[in-house]
């Protein structure tokens, strides 16, 4: 499993943050593979999923990415991409790599580490992966959208979480 993060942060209040835009077109030649979803996650009263990082309690979330009948062969990869807005404005967005080492199994199911949440809640998520293979270009997903509800913590209360969820 390979994680990169790439904050960035508001330089001024006169000017809003920096956004990647990412266009996602299904133009029939190469249809966007299905959207991942957090395992742990729930629909809202407004039918919006969201994610209660208190629930975790301390513990990572599942990203799931279905792998059989998908085509999918093995050696491939799974990047997922998550890409959050904290309640602050600022951007986080971090990859998670996942191999496929047989395309028979339902589903990769990918930790998406507590420590990685925690920024994220009262903000938003943006969920996307590709299928990376090589010599050939990558294939996009559809996206989904979740919310992180919950409470924010010291990154001191986070460390005891943790210390706790793996004992």
């Amino acid at each position: 499993l390979s994680i990169h993060s790439f904050p960035t942060r508001r330089s001024s209040d006169l000017f809003s943050p920096d956004q990647e835009l990412e266009v996602r077109l299904d133009n029939g030649t190469q249809p966007l593979l299905r959207q991942a979803y957090i395992d742990e996650s729930e629909q809202d009263a407004d039918g919006h999923d969201q994610l209660d990082a208190d629930a975790l309690d301390g513990k990572p979330a599942t990203i799931i990415v279905a792998v059989r009948n998908e085509g999918y062969l093995a050696n491939d990869t799974i990047r997922v991409r998550v890409n959050g807005l904290t309640a602050d404005g600022v951007r986080i967005i971090t990859f998670y790599d996942f191999p496929v080492v047989s395309p028979t199994i339902l589903t990769a199911k990918i930790p998406w580490p507590f420590a990685d949440i925690l920024p994220l809640v009262k903000g938003r998520i943006q969920l996307t992966y590709q299928r990376i293979r090589t010599g050939v270009l990558p294939q996009n997903s559809d996206s989904a959208k979740l919310n992180i509800i919950g409470t924010p913590r010291s990154e001191e209360h986070t460390s005891e979480l943790q210390s706790h969820a793996a004992s």
